[in-house]
């Protein structure tokens, strides 16, 4: 298709030489004599480019120029200034009013083609960007509309805030995801006096680690099913060797992992047992707790100390060996405060030096916040949590933090 031409000059000579250099090049060519003219046909035809003068009866280029660009179907339509106006105060105001190009009289014909084809064709590619980017945008669209659906289906799946405050009346859930959907999850059952609870954080977050997330799910309530009095090494190992069962159906080799953290609370005995796959628990209590796989921390004199309940340093992986995961059992307080968590948490990046949040950070902030109510606390914690990422940092992984109290 020809490219489309306006020239707008109220002197008629000009016009013949101008239309005859374009039109033998190709160019579709048309014209008026009057800026009034040219506003009107620019706002119901497309032309690829406008060639104005300055100088004109009634209203001049400037003028022209300036009005359509107020026009929202020709504010990038691309206007060259040709014309005898050559100080530089007119060459100034033609660029701010929006012109592309400032061509003085008398043209050399070979300059005059060589710019007009160049504004061409800068214009024929931005307008092919911005159908891209129209389509660019609306596959985006269409994705983020897919992965917010999938959100309500992994929703649905996971245990609510509220549902976890029916069994736990004393906690607080942050849960963050990184992109929508999460790798990170919670899983509670409980029967008459027990409750089973795990913490896992899937490899990778967004859809690979929701994806990942829903199988998970769904192994340990087939586990649960099957015998829900099981220690949770057992738990541990079932989860493995049920996903190395799947993975061996496919022909590509998997890489993902699960770290989990998983707990069983017997409410008459207040008995606390776990078994950890590269997720620690944290145990708040009044004193600390002398075992072999814990370590007790104290900060700033407080009388409570914070207990670090060591986990078997190994994810639990499809492509590993089998791993024999140690149970820990502890008889606990009513005032003794657990957490479970992912490692999104103490792994973001913010601060002034764009350093992670760290470990040690999170265990004093934990310490701090002992005495506050867990409604309390969880404003506390994501507070903080904001104001460290700041604006000029992004979230780096899912974030998910739960504690309660028995």
């Amino acid at each position: 298709m020809k490219a489309k031409v306006l020239v707008v000059d109220d002197n008629p000579e000009n016009i013949q030489v101008i239309s005859t250099c374009l039109s033998n090049e190709g160019y579709e060519v048309e014209f008026t004599l009057n800026g009034t003219d040219a506003i009107n046909w620019v706002s119901q035809t497309n032309f690829d480019l406008v060639l104005l003068d300055v100088m004109m009866p009634e209203i001049d280029g400037f003028e022209v120029c300036r009005k359509i660009k107020q026009l929202p179907r020709t504010v990038d339509l691309p206007i060259i200034f040709l014309t005898a106006k050559t100080d530089i105060e007119s060459i100034t105001t033609g660029f701010n009013e929006g012109g592309v190009d400032y061509i003085s009289k008398p043209f050399n014909s070979l300059e005059l083609l060589s710019r007009v084809k160049t504004h061409v064709e800068i214009r024929k590619n931005k307008l092919k960007l911005n159908q891209l980017y129209g389509k660019l945008k609306q596959y985006n669209e269409e994705i983020n509309d897919s992965i917010t659906y999938a959100k309500y289906i992994q929703d649905g799946l996971i245990p609510s805030e509220a549902q976890f405050q029916r069994i736990f009346p004393d906690s607080f859930l942050i849960n963050k995801p990184k992109n929508i959907v999460s790798g990170d999850f919670l899983w509670v059952k409980q029967t008459d006096n027990k409750v089973y609870l795990a913490m896992v954080d899937c490899s990778g977050h967004g859809v690979p680690g929701a994806m990942l997330s829903i199988l998970g799910i769904s192994l340990l309530d087939h586990i649960f099913n099957e015998n829900k009095d099981l220690s949770p090494s057992d738990y541990l190992q079932l989860l493995q060797s049920n996903l190395k069962n799947i993975s061996f159906q496919s022909p590509n080799k998997w890489n993902e992992s699960m770290d989990v953290s998983f707990c069983v609370l017997d409410r008459i005995n207040n008995s606390f047992e776990y078994s950890g796959a590269n997720l620690p628990v944290i145990i708040i209590s009044d004193k600390a707790i002398i075992h072999k796989n814990v370590i007790s921390q104290s900060f700033n004199e407080m009388k409570h100390s914070l207990n670090i309940v060591k986990c078997n340093k190994a994810s639990i992986n499809l492509n590993s060996e089998d791993i024999k995961f140690d149970d820990f059992k502890i008889k606990l307080n009513k005032k003794d405060n657990i957490y479970l968590f992912s490692d999104g948490f103490f792994s973001q990046l913010g601060g002034k030096k764009s350093k992670k949040y760290s470990r040690s950070q999170l265990h004093s902030d934990l310490q701090e916040i002992h005495q506050a109510p867990f409604s309390e606390k969880k404003e506390i914690m994501n507070s903080k949590l904001m104001s460290w990422i700041g604006n000029s940092n992004e979230q780096t992984d899912d974030i998910t933090i739960f504690g309660f109290s028995i």
